[in-house]
């Protein structure tokens, strides 16, 4: 109890100093690596929609997968030309700043769906209120990771034939978190 009085009354005097990165100091890991997880992903000012235009702009096709990492959106299409193409959306700008051709690519069964991932970001963020932060196709449909306005991270399956969500649930790591909590 004495040793969080001095914290706080540590931490309070170097708030009231400017000292701010001295109150960080003293944070708990745990809480500075939530901050920072969800910042990475929430500080980003372009939204999935804005980054499949940029990329469609790009190289004319389909989209199969678009994700926000800590450089920018990673955007799969498969183009016209009937190559594989990555395309890299940066997050503030929303400006194409790569695209290249993926000889990589092996999943040609993903070429395309009636639902187009722009539509089923927009069904995912209708069930789930939030950020989307990555829209999938595979073999079952569209997968789509949205962070909730609350923060917590939700995965939402939506039919790539229909565009109807057909299943939604937190996400992975968040159930193992809170897991660990008990």
């Amino acid at each position: 109890m004495r040793r969080r009085t001095i914290i706080a009354g540590v931490t309070t005097a170097a708030l009231l100093t400017g000292g701010a990165a001295t109150a960080v100091a003293f944070a708990d890991d745990s809480a500075r690596t939530r901050a920072t997880s969800s910042s990475s992903s929430s500080s980003s000012t372009v939204t999935v929609d804005k980054a499949i235009a940029a990329a469609l702009n790009s190289t004319p096709g389909t989209v199969t997968s678009a994700e926000l990492d800590d450089d920018g959106w990673d955007v799969d299409v498969y183009g016209k030309d009937a190559k594989w193409h990555d395309v890299d959306v940066d997050r503030h700008s929303g400006k194409v700043t790569s695209s290249r051709i993926d000889t990589d690519e092996d999943d040609d069964d993903r070429r395309g769906a009636p639902v187009t991932a722009a539509q089923a970001a927009a069904a995912a963020r209708t069930a789930v209120p939030g950020t989307v932060t990555e829209v999938e196709l595979d073999d079952d449909g569209w997968d789509v990771d949205v962070r909730a306005k609350n923060g917590t991270r939700y995965d939402v399956d939506v039919s790539a034939h229909t565009g109807k969500v057909t299943h939604q649930h937190r996400h992975q790591q968040e159930q193992e978190q809170e897991g660990d909590d008990d």
